[in-house]
C-alpha cells in the first residue's frame, strides 16, 4: 500500500478540527444593592447550531442566579463547529461582590463524575479579584476564555469592560484553572464566559473627637 493511500486512510479516522463557541452578545447584569457577601453562579449552558442559548443546569442562590439567568437568556453565539455548526456547551462563571475591599471566599465546587461524554469546561479553582484600591469604578467586568484541550487557559478576549476593573479582573481569570470539555468522550477546546459584578465599596471616614 502507497505512503497516499496510508494518509487517506488515516485521514478518514481523524476526529474534524473542534472550533468551540464564541460569544456575540453579552447582556446588562442586574446587581443587588444589599449583597454583604461575595455570592457566586455557576451555569452549564447548551448552544444549538445557530448560536441560541440553553441553560442545561445553574448552581447559585437567589437573587443572583435569577439575576444571571435573565441576563444569559439574551445572550448569543458564534456556534461551535466542526466542518459545518454544531451543538456544544459552555460554562458560565457569575461572581457578584459586595461592597468590600477584601476578597471573599471561593465556592465549593463538587468534582465531576466523568460520566458524561459530552460537557463543557469545568471549573477546578475560582477565586474572588476583590477590589482594587486604585480604582473608582462600578459594573460587570465580562471575559471570554478560550480554555485548551489539555485544560489550560488559551487566550481571555475581554466582552465588556469596566475602567480601573477590567485589567485585575484579568489577571485573577488567568490563575483559574479548569477540566477540559469533552465532546463524544475526547477532549476538545472549550468557552468559559466569567463576569464578575462590582460595586463600589463605601468608606467610612471617622467621626471627629467629642461627636
Amino acid at each position: 500500500m502507497s505512503i497516499l493511500s496510508d494518509l487517506l486512510i488515516l485521514s478518514l479516522f481523524q476526529t474534524p478540527n473542534f472550533n468551540p463557541p464564541r460569544l456575540e452578545r453579552g447582556a446588562p447584569l442586574a446587581h443587588s444593592l444589599n449583597i454583604i457577601r461575595s455570592s457566586w453562579v455557576i451555569m452549564d449552558l447548551e448552544i444549538d447550531p445557530e448560536g441560541k442559548v440553553a441553560v442545561r443546569s445553574s448552581k447559585g442562590v437567589n437573587p443572583f442566579r435569577d439575576m444571571a439567568l435573565t441576563s444569559v437568556r439574551q445572550w448569543t453565539f458564534a456556534p461551535a463547529r466542526t466542518k459545518e455548526p454544531v451543538e456544544s456547551r459552555v460554562t458560565a462563571v457569575f461572581l457578584f461582590r459586595p461592597r468590600d475591599l477584601f476578597a471573599g471566599a471561593a465556592p465549593q465546587i463538587p468534582k465531576s463524575s466523568g460520566s458524561d461524554p459530552d460537557r463543557p469546561p469545568l471549573p477546578l479553582k475560582v477565586s474572588d479579584p476583590g477590589y482594587p484600591r486604585a480604582s473608582i469604578g462600578e459594573g460587570a467586568v465580562m471575559l471570554e476564555l478560550r480554555i485548551a484541550q489539555t485544560g489550560s487557559l488559551e487566550n481571555v478576549r475581554v466582552v465588556t469592560g469596566v475602567g480601573g476593573l477590567t485589567e485585575p479582573t484579568e489577571k485573577v481569570a488567568r490563575t483559574w484553572g479548569f477540566e477540559p470539555a469533552l465532546r463524544k468522550g475526547a477532549a476538545v477546546p472549550g468557552t468559559v464566559i466569567a463576569v464578575v459584578s462590582y460595586l463600589r465599596p463605601v468608606l467610612y471616614a471617622p467621626s471627629p473627637k467629642g461627636n
